[in-house]
C-alpha cells in the first residue's frame, strides 16, 4: 500500500507545480496592467520638462517678531555676544591677589597612587584624581610614588600613604 500512496503523494505534487507555473504564466504574459510591467530596457524614459511660469509664489505666514533693539544698544547683563571673546581676569589685577586661607578640606585619605602610564593618578577617598584636578579649594600639583602635594594659592598641603598599622 506504501507504493500507491506514494505514486499518489507524487502526482498531487506535479499537479501542484503545474497549477503554480500556470498561475505564474498568466500575470507575467496575458495580465500586464496599462502596459505596468512593459520591459523598461526597451523603451527609455521620456524627459521631465518643467514649466517654471506656471509655478506659484508662497509667501510663508508671519509671526509677530518682537522689537529688534538697535545695533548700538547695550545687551543686558544675561545676554552675552557668544562671537566676541571672554575676558579673564589677569594675575596682575588687585582683586585676584588677596590672598585667604582656604577653607578646610577636611579629612583627606589617600589611599594610594598610580605612576605607571600616561599620567600619574592618586585615590583620595575612594576617588581617582589626576594633576590639575581639584579637592575643595586645593589644586592636586604634584603625585609621588607615597605622597600628593596639595596647593591653593601659597598654602600647600602634603597627603602621604599611611602604612596598614597607621590606620
Amino acid at each position: 500500500m506504501a507504493p500507491k500512496k506514494n505514486e499518489k503523494i507524487k502526482l498531487y505534487m506535479v499537479i501542484g507545480l503545474v497549477f503554480v507555473a500556470a498561475i505564474v504564466a498568466y500575470f507575467r504574459f496575458v495580465h500586464k496592467e496599462n502596459g505596468a510591467d512593459v520591459d523598461m530596457a526597451s523603451n527609455p524614459p521620456n524627459e521631465a520638462t518643467f514649466d517654471v511660469s506656471q509655478i506659484q509664489k508662497i509667501k510663508p505666514k508671519r509671526r509677530p517678531q518682537e522689537p529688534k533693539l538697535p545695533v548700538n544698544a547695550s545687551l543686558s547683563m544675561s545676554i552675552r555676544d557668544i562671537f566676541t571673546p571672554v575676558e579673564l581676569p589677569t594675575e596682575s589685577d588687585p582683586l585676584m591677589q588677596v590672598e585667604t586661607s582656604p577653607a578646610p578640606i577636611g579629612a583627606l585619605d589617600l589611599k594610594g597612587t598610580i605612576i605607571g602610564g600616561k599620567e600619574p593618578m592618586a585615590v583620595i577617598n575612594d576617588k581617582f584624581v589626576r594633576m590639575g584636578e581639584k579637592i575643595g579649594e586645593y589644586e592636586i600639583v604634584k603625585i609621588d610614588p607615597n605622597e600628593v602635594l596639595l596647593r591653593s594659592g601659597s598654602h600647600e598641603e602634603v597627603l602621604q600613604v599611611l602604612a596598614p598599622e597607621d590606620k
